[in-house]
């Protein structure tokens, strides 16, 4: 059985992502997380974490998490939802997947990285 993919049914254009991005606060960490995600667009949250100097992934999850729920709520979008149907913030930012180790595999969507670039906040 294939992994299960959690991810936008409908994943928002580069402008509007560049337009929240601006908007929301973004701690220097997520940030770091946001720009590594970029150089690697399939990560796991043990290689955010190091991305941000964070001490493990329990940290990346929560910090990458809670910038995805910013993003939703400025986007204005439902987000994927997992478990007991809880929300996965994440997925406004990056779809996700369990690899074979049970570790998330979080693949950055282009119009996130097209809006990353369009800022400037890679140089």
């Amino acid at each position: 059985m294939a992994p299960r993919r959690y991810e936008l049914t409908s994943v928002p254009g580069e402008d509007r992502y560049r337009t929240a991005l601006l908007d929301v606060r973004i701690s220097e960490g997520q940030r770091r997380m946001l720009l590594a995600h970029l150089r690697q667009p399939v990560i796991t949250a043990e290689e955010l974490a190091a991305a941000a100097g964070y001490r493990g992934w329990r940290t990346a999850n929560l910090q990458y998490g809670r910038l995805g729920h910013r993003i939703a709520d400025a986007l204005a979008i439902d987000v994927a939802r997992h478990g007991r149907n809880e929300p996965l913030w994440t997925s406004s930012l990056a779809a996700g997947e369990r690899n074979g180790f049970g570790h998330w595999l979080w693949t950055l969507y282009p119009q996130v990285a097209h809006a990353i670039e369009a800022l400037g906040w890679h140089r």
